[in-house]
């Protein structure tokens, strides 16, 4: 679903409106942190759990990504389930040293207290609390109902009545920022009541600049509680601007910390189709610039920009190939009807797993006599190649017949495959020393927290890595697993590796013990161009490198999500889409 804006040049002059583009929970990047009760802090179905009763849990969760922040649009569904809990959540935007690491105190803290510099929306639901239960808090540089040394600050939560946030229905909280001026609006969606208020606050100032961490927080105490986050949506509101250049062009630009956006135009609104506009898109002083010549009659021109896609299985910029009769299907963790204990299991498959390409070629997708349980999407002019025995559809289809099921193919791609930003400044990263594991001795041994790398990180014979905590490895490089080396995420852990050179993951390849895609994600910086993903035990993760050319080799088996400019199958590899990581093509 694509969101825009749109700017009028008559003559020289232009009128212009907001625009939007859509972060969420199906978005590539989350970084979760916290305790590790039950499994820990989860992203499901577009589902974030922060506290499922169990005692003890203190959660947040950001977006890869520092995001704009001069004017935004915000929504989420809020639930304590049952009613009658503690503690609390936050909607929070900071930029805070830790980054996507940051946590705050637990408890009355709602995760938030001792984040700074930030601005925080809380919510509480403890009667024990200073207001009472059901409460509306701004929190600004880690201080709310408790100060930056876990005390209580004095500051006490407004009333939301005639909402209930402790009343067991979900409420829809909706955020509005513009001009230094928050409008929030909370609406229990079973009794249709409202509360809303409107805060003067100058959040860029608070934070400290005009992008920051946008996330949310939340934890439990003594008295326990269910607390769900669902349908999570964030969305810059840009502003496009329009100055002349000389006597031939003008200037198209809008701040460059919103990332993603496309420029449109057309000559007549009656028209019912948008031409992509050619110019070069520069950096200019904090803003992206696109020079286009002046007319002498009207012209419209909007931007698009689209989700990031990690839904659906597959999906690149350029050509999808299977070979050797490959197989793509789809399971899901989450759901023990999908999947035996989180695992994928042929006998339950399902079809909903989606290759997607923006490509507009003929054989834009090659299936060759590989098998795809579900569909294909090609750009616009776009083709899909199938040898005799290749099929795409159903799991009826495709076991008893060959070709494309009609319904299963259709070629209107058009999606946004931004690059991502570094995760944090390098050096600033602690560096991996060796250890010991379970009496094995590792070369590297990363637990919770960020971790660097320099260039050239071989592992092979004994040389290994293995992560004990929630990571984030940041290789200002190129890595090469081979031979007997390999990566393992031992239980309750996770691995976010952002590589800013090429990948060659063969050998003993990542091991993910978890057992559970989320907890594996593979990040292509903008110099990363080749990733070759080979290892001869099972690879579970998701791969979001959208300036690389991915090649998957059999014959063993990928679970997770693959997004990148190519993507290859090779020697029969096999691949199931684990719907639970959220996508667009959600069992319905």
């Amino acid at each position: 679903m694509k969101k825009l804006f749109q700017i009028l040049i008559l003559f020289g002059a232009a009128s212009q409106s907001s625009a939007q583009g859509i972060v969420d929970f199906d978005s590539v990047g989350w970084a979760l942190n916290g305790d590790t009760v039950n499994g820990g802090p989860s992203i499901v179905n577009n589902n974030f759990i922060l506290t499922d009763g169990a005692g003890g849990e203190n959660r947040s969760a950001w977006f890869s990504s520092r995001l704009s922040i001069d004017a935004f649009q915000a929504a989420f569904t809020y639930q304590d389930v049952g009613g009658g809990g503690a503690d609390g959540i936050g909607f929070v935007v900071q930029n805070d040293p830790r980054g996507t690491n940051a946590l705050g105190y637990e408890s009355g803290g709602l995760a938030y207290c001792n984040i700074t510099p930030s601005v925080a929306v809380l919510l509480n639901i403890y009667a024990g609390a200073p207001g009472g239960p059901s409460g509306f808090m701004l929190g600004t540089n880690g201080v709310g109902n408790e100060d930056l040394s876990g005390a209580y600050s004095g500051r006490t939560y407004q009333s939301t009545a005639p909402v209930n946030l402790d009343a067991g229905n979900p409420v829809n909280v909706n955020l509005r920022y513009a001009g230094a001026l928050l409008q929030v609006t909370l609406t229990d969606t079973v009794t249709s009541s409202r509360f809303q208020t409107n805060i003067p606050v100058d959040i860029p100032a608070f934070v400290g600049g005009n992008t920051a961490w946008i996330g949310i927080t939340g934890s439990e105490g003594s008295v326990l509680s269910h607390q769900n986050v669902s349908d999570f949506t964030f969305a810059p509101l840009p502003t496009l601007t329009v100055s002349r250049v000389d006597a031939s062009n003008v200037a198209l630009a809008w701040p460059g910390g919103v990332t993603g956006f496309t420029l449109q135009s057309k000559s007549n609104l009656t028209d019912a189709t948008w031409v992509y506009v050619s110019a070069q898109v520069n950096q200019v002083s904090g803003w992206n610039q696109a020079i286009v010549p002046s007319s002498a009659s009207a012209r419209f021109y909007r931007l698009v920009t689209a989700r990031q896609p990690l839904g659906g299985g597959i999906n690149a910029k350029g050509q999808i190939i299977l070979s050797s009769g490959g197989l793509i299907d789809s399971f899901d963790s989450a759901d023990p009807v999908y999947s035996t204990n989180g695992q994928y299991d042929p006998a339950k498959r399902t079809a909903h797993a989606r290759v997607l390409t923006d490509a507009n070629t003929t054989g834009a997708i090659s299936v060759g006599s590989g098998k795809i349980y579900g569909s294909v999407v090609t750009g616009p002019g776009g083709t899909v190649t199938s040898g005799i025995s290749g099929s795409v559809g159903d799991i009826s289809w495709v076991s008893n017949a060959s070709g494309i099921q009609p319904g299963h193919a259709a070629n209107n791609a058009n999606i946004q495959f931004n690059d991502l930003a570094t995760p944090f400044i390098y050096g600033t990263g602690l560096t991996p020393s060796a250890g010991i594991y379970q009496g094995t001795n590792f070369l590297y041994y990363i637990g919770a927290g960020n971790y660097n790398l320099p260039d050239g990180v071989s592992l092979n014979g004994n040389r290994k890595m293995v992560v004990t905590g929630a990571a984030v490895l940041y290789v200002n490089g190129s890595i090469s697993v081979s031979g007997s080396g390999f990566i393992y995420i031992a239980p309750g852990a996770s691995l976010r590796i952002y590589l800013a050179g090429n990948g060659t993951f063969s050998g003993g390849g990542i091991v993910n013990d978890t057992g559970l895609a989320a907890n594996c994600s593979l990040y292509g910086l903008p110099g990363c161009t080749v990733l070759n993903l080979s290892a001869a035990s099972t690879f579970i993760g998701m791969v979001y490198a959208p300036e690389a050319s991915l090649t998957y080799s059999g014959p063993g088996s990928a679970v997770g999500a693959f997004t990148a400019a190519t993507v290859s199958l090779t020697r029969g590899g096999s691949f199931h889409y684990d719907e639970s990581l959220g996508a667009a093509y959600r069992r319905q």
